[in-house]
């Protein structure tokens, strides 16, 4: 191969200067191997430079270009399989039942979205809800109890008694151990498809990510997407959205708290990579729009905003709103970063290895939202910080 530099993975030349960390580099090349779905085992070679990976011949931006084009594929319209015409009919009957639904995760910032636009609109709502948490304000709208968690079998099938519809979106990566991936991601998420099926649950729900994959080296996105999978194969009714990464969640804690304060926003990578951040109450939005909704049975769907956007471009919006520049930069992958936990630094590299691209518009016309761009979002940002 001589001496010539294997591309890197933001499409230029792998530099010595753009590599902090060697073994962390591989490890990112690995990563984006797992991701692309490479069944050979990866031919890592180093060179006299120190600084020269290949896979399989393939350079990591010609991978990464490969993952961005899936991706934008995966988003160029939704899929249907399975149980159609039995799930339409079985629907159809719940809408003139007045049926229950049950919210899974209400007590977090997207499930409580959901389930206050749920009993906005007069349904019939139950939420999950373990003990020592705060949700006396769905109760005052209405919204029937049940007292549980994922991590417990049980508690789930009396949960799932009499329901029609589950509405979930309860994660574990902005909790502590016992709540873990493998606890409620993988086995929470088990028990309450073999709840719903058991209780006879007309259709499920589930909150996956865009960025889900069986073989992603991030434990999260692969979770994601096992559980996705287990769901598809029960026999259930289903619907599994998978929103881009959320603004008001990634983009609030990476650029928008730092700049608002005069820090120093700090990201993995180079920043540059884009993605179609979402705003969580519009995917809260669809996911109100799935329930007692025959179009959206046994359908994959991509959520994402109306634009890509990558750090830097969110970092430029708030130096616009702000009128002052808001100082930046990147570190590589495996670095620390003051303030960000392991599980979400991992994510950010994840972020770093591809671009996301979708036509939003067709999704966001066929369930009438109206989707929230950044510079909307951030310039909401400011007056609220001010105030």
């Amino acid at each position: 191969m001589g001496g010539v530099p294997a591309g890197n993975a933001h499409g230029g030349q792998v530099e010595a200067t753009d590599v902090v960390s060697y073994r962390s580099y591989v490890v990112r090349v690995w990563s984006l191997s797992a991701v692309a779905g490479h069944t050979a085992r990866a031919q890592i070679e180093e060179v006299q430079s120190g600084h020269l990976v290949e896979l399989n011949g393939e350079s990591a931006a010609e991978i990464s270009a490969r993952i961005s084009a899936a991706f934008t594929a995966r988003g160029g319209g939704s899929r249907r399989c399975g149980h159609g015409v039995v799930a339409r009919s079985r629907i159809g009957r719940a809408q003139s039942e007045g049926t229950m639904i049950l919210v899974v995760g209400a007590t977090g910032s997207l499930g409580g979205t959901i389930a206050r636009g749920l009993a906005a609109q007069g349904r019939n709502v139950r939420i999950l809800v373990r003990p020592g948490s705060s949700y006396q304000q769905l109760v005052e709208l209405g919204c029937q109890v049940a007292s549980g968690d994922l991590k417990e079998p049980a508690s789930l099938r009396a949960a799932c008694a009499g329901i029609d519809t589950i509405v979930t979106t309860a994660i574990s990566v902005t909790r502590m151990p016992p709540d873990t991936i493998e606890t409620v991601e993988l086995a929470g998420y088990a028990s309450l498809i073999d709840a719903a099926r058991t209780a006879g649950v007309r259709h499920v729900i589930y909150t996956s990510a865009l960025m889900g994959d069986t073989r992603s080296p991030i434990p999260f996105a692969a979770a994601k997407a096992l559980t996705a999978e287990r769901l598809q194969a029960s026999g259930l009714a289903w619907t599994v959205l998978a929103p881009d990464a959320f603004m008001d969640v990634w983009l609030a804690m990476v650029v928008a708290s730092p700049a608002l304060q005069g820090r120093e926003v700090v990201y993995v990578g180079g920043g540059s990579r884009v993605h179609q951040f979402v705003h969580s109450k519009d995917v809260a939005a669809f996911a109100i729009g799935c329930v007692d909704n025959p179009a959206a049975l046994n359908r994959f769907i991509p959520i994402g905003g109306p634009a890509a956007v990558s750090f830097r471009d969110a970092v430029a919006a708030f130096e616009r709103i702000l009128g002052r520049p808001v100082p930046q930069r990147g570190v590589a992958p495996g670095e620390s970063v003051p303030g960000l936990p392991p599980t979400v630094l991992e994510m950010l590299a994840g972020f770093d290895a591809f671009d996301s691209r979708l036509d939003t518009a067709p999704l966001a016309a066929e369930f009438g939202i109206d989707l929230t761009s950044v510079d909307a979002w951030a310039e909401g940002m400011v007056p609220a910080a001010a105030g």
